[in-house]
């Protein structure tokens, strides 16, 4: 898709709300935990998850989403590597050896979810080790951005390029649009402030999908639309996985389907 997608930025109107909005998803989502957990109880039976946070966020901005998950009857992990500032070489070897050690516990493949920044993370683990990755899920990551102006944050993560490697470059991660061959699911919002939402947007095929929700960037590891979603993705098989469809009786909590050409 990044012959479409159109270089603009982000709304000033959403990223000047982004913290009000993000504080009032948090709230409401922390009521909806129990119900989440009691409405996908025992779907998990014990399978590992792997959690990566968004740029300079660390696993205390992933916690009450992974919290949910284990309601679930899940095992969540956080990367455990501090605060995320980029592809580091600590970082990069830190996740790979994180990831292989959850898969070797699990004695399979796992799913990798990446929130913003960590959805690049997630969706380079399924390239550089794809025998260890089952899927991917992504939210608000610029998976397909072509220019810096569709990330309001790209001047912070160029504040440590000298820390990076330099195959992490943001120019290098910006031609790598390929989906990876495990499915895929992008988890985007039209009123991001941060993230330009067509820049979130994988190209969609026969095992990778697009799932618009409502909500600000900040808020997406606390929506509970965003998780329910998450759920629904984790129980659903690799072997015959099909697209995500919302249930008749919450499908009002989503937006209408939109057409990515446009």
């Amino acid at each position: 898709m990044s012959d479409r997608v159109a270089v603009e930025t982000p709304s000033l109107y959403h990223y000047l709300a982004e913290p009000y909005r993000a504080v009032a998803e948090h709230m409401a989502f922390v009521g909806a935990i129990p119900a989440l957990g009691l409405a996908h109880a025992g779907e998990g039976q014990g399978r590992h998850v792997l959690v990566i946070p968004g740029l300079l966020s660390d696993d205390l901005s992933t916690r009450l989403m992974r919290k949910t998950i284990d309601l679930a009857g899940y095992r969540s992990h956080g990367w455990r590597l501090g605060r995320n500032i980029g592809p580091t070489r600590p970082a990069i070897e830190g996740i790979l050896t994180r990831l292989e050690d959850l898969a070797q516990r699990q004695s399979g493949p796992i799913p990798v979810i990446g929130w913003s920044l960590g959805g690049l993370f997630a969706r380079e683990l399924a390239t550089l080790r794809p025998h260890l990755v089952d899927r991917v899920i992504t939210m608000g990551s610029p998976v397909n951005a072509i220019d810096k102006r569709q990330s309001a944050r790209a001047e912070l993560y160029d504040l440590f390029e000298a820390k990076h490697l330099p195959s992490y470059s943001l120019d290098q991660w910006r031609t790598h649009h390929d989906n990876p061959v495990q499915p895929i699911t992008s988890i985007f919002s039209k009123s991001d402030g941060i993230v330009q939402w067509k820049a979130a947007c994988v190209d969609e095929g026969p095992r990778a999908e697009n799932v618009e929700v409502y909500g600000s960037h900040f808020g997406l590891g606390a929506n509970a639309t965003v998780v329910h979603v998450i759920l629904n993705r984790l129980a659903v098989s690799v072997d015959d996985w099909q697209p995500f469809r919302a249930e008749p009786l919450i499908a009002h909590l989503f937006p209408a389907a939109f057409p990515l050409a446009v």
